[in-house]
């Protein structure tokens, strides 16, 4: 009789029934070492930890025990998002790009968006697979196949080594169309193959872990809502992971916690005290990782207790910046870290951001200082006031002289027609009330106004507990903006946030002169069905 042992890459400790880990965490990396905005994190069975620095655009590697790098790797590849290292220490690297890909497609994507390798031997990096999009989840399973998770798209593709290069990526998982059928996926994010060669997708959107079994198109529900057996309710999961025995460990954004099954089911192990800073605490946990001994290795973002970021929205920051277009004028009222102004500065639309926060104006001016491209021409300002502060003294003036500026040079007239003024406001809890400004300001100089070229667009986002969140939002709006007429305004669905308390985006068009006398559709969801231009956001978005 032959025992047929196979050596992984990364660890899979066996744990008792009762495992518990201390509630504790003690931080190992900080921002010095691994940039702004980390995202993937890797523990090898040596106990090597790599994490990629999107600040930086490297692969930074350190000893177990040791406080400064071992190897700080760079070669041509720009903010990865994702990375897996083999038992060879070969590194495979999600490259996300830096480049605006315009695809016609409805999907998100970037010119050069593949998955590289570095070659630990030779120190050379090559091209292994292309994919167009951005890989938030990699690995490669014990056939030498490479597994990419596009959330944008949908979809999980793969690539053995052994094909022809000019192979095309087979589909692993997903149709390439949200929704939550069988053989679907809705923001697919960190993927585990075990040695069975089943795929486990941390579903994100839909808010549950599938397992595709191989050769099946259709998923099971292992974890959350759907799944056949009471399992455990799930809210983001961002990423999965198995243990020797296959139970499961999974990392959630909703609930700032990871959580794993034993033969007892599932229990909270980290982040079970609601989210915050302290060091018993989560929030918005991105990637983790077990050494050797199944001690947890989490990585996260920011200073979270000091700024305020959504990672939840990150398909309607996608759908807002789907519709810009260069030479656009975008202010966002509440821009947290900037999620929204750093895509749409990429893009070299105009942008005034600003947040009462000091805090987050620090990271904001951070980002855009490091995302911004060699293409960017158009400028980015950034201010630190109280919303109506900003509405009042710095937005409505710009508008006003902006469009006098264009009415009155009859080259920008022509140049800039297609172009529109965005003004955004993310703060569901309060942004509606901060819309009582309005008012006073569109009954100012209404003749001038009407001369005005360029159409302004408001996406307020708000809550709604109500049965018809439309009918319950639009009778609110009436109280704020009396003189808005209805076929002005669009209200829009956007997640679920507890139950029955939905978050709602409000579109409100002003100065349109295309637009019909009767709408049921906003322009951006008009636009969004041929798309121009695309780019995908940054999580640390």
């Amino acid at each position: 009789m032959f025992l047929l042992f196979l050596a992984l890459s990364f660890n899979e400790p066996k744990f008792c029934p009762t495992a518990i880990w201390n509630s504790n965490g003690i931080t190992i990396a900080n921002q010095l070492l691994v940039g702004l905005g980390p995202i993937s994190i890797f523990v090898s069975t040596n106990n090597t930890i790599y994490v990629a620095n999107r600040e930086n655009s490297t692969i930074v590697m350190w000893e177990e025990d040791s406080v400064n790098p071992a190897k700080v790797i760079r070669g041509n590849f720009t903010q990865p998002l994702s990375l897996f290292v083999t038992l060879n220490r070969d590194i495979y690297i999600g490259d996300e790009g830096d480049d605006v890909h315009i695809d016609d497609k409805n999907y998100d994507g970037f010119k050069n968006g593949r998955v590289q390798k570095w070659m630990a031997e030779t120190n050379n990096f090559v091209t292994v697979m292309n994919v167009n999009s951005s890989c938030w989840g990699l690995f490669v399973d014990i056939n030498d196949t490479l597994y990419c998770s596009m959330p944008f798209r949908a979809q999980v593709v793969k690539r053995s080594f052994n094909d022809d290069v000019m192979a095309s990526n087979r589909v692993a998982a997903g149709t390439g169309i949200r929704g939550s059928a069988l053989d679907q996926l809705n923001g697919p994010m960190g993927i585990f193959v075990d040695i069975n060669l089943d795929l486990y997708v941390a579903d994100c959107e839909n808010h549950q872990v599938q397992l595709f079994q191989l050769g099946n198109s259709n998923g099971i529900t292992v974890a959350g809502r759907k799944s056949l057996k009471p399992t455990v309710t799930l809210s983001s999961p961002i990423g999965v992971i198995l243990d020797a025995e296959k139970y499961l460990f999974i990392v959630e954004l909703g609930y700032d916690r990871i959580v794993g099954s034993n033969v007892n089911g599932f229990r909270c192990l980290v982040g079970c005290y609601r989210s915050g800073s302290q060091s018993n605490q989560l929030s918005n946990p991105v990637r983790f990782s077990f050494d050797r001994s199944g001690n947890i290795k989490a990585i996260f973002q920011f200073d979270f207790a000091k700024v305020y970021w959504n990672p939840r929205l990150s398909t309607e920051r996608e759908r807002i910046v789907n519709v810009l277009h260069h030479n656009d004028l975008v202010f966002d009222v509440f821009a947290g870290v900037g999620p929204f102004v750093v895509p749409a500065s990429m893009l070299d639309c105009t942008v005034y951001a600003n947040d009462i926060n000091p805090e987050s104006v620090k990271w904001m001016t951070i980002n855009l200082k490091t995302n911004r491209t060699k293409k960017s021409s158009n400028e980015y300002h950034v201010f630190n006031l109280d919303g109506r502060e900003f509405l009042r003294t710095i937005v409505f003036p710009r508008i006003e002289s902006y469009q006098k500026e264009i009415a009155n040079d009859n080259e920008k007239r022509w140049c800039l027609s297609d172009n529109k003024i965005i003004i955004l406001m993310n703060l569901p809890d309060i942004a509606l009330t901060f819309l009582d400004v309005l008012p006073e300001w569109l009954s100012e100089n209404i003749e001038e106004k009407q001369q005005w070229i360029l159409p302004i667009h408001i996406h307020c986002y708000t809550f709604s507990k109500a049965d018809n969140p439309d009918e319950d939002i639009r009778l609110r709006l009436k109280t704020i903006l009396p003189n808005i007429n209805d076929n002005q305004i669009s209200c829009r669905f956007v997640r679920q946030v507890a139950p029955k308390k939905d978050m709602m985006c409000v579109n409100i068009i002003l100065f349109d002169k295309k637009k019909k006398e009767t709408r049921n559709e906003c322009d951006e969801e008009k636009e969004e069905k041929n798309p121009t231009k695309r780019f995908k956001q940054d999580s640390s978005e």
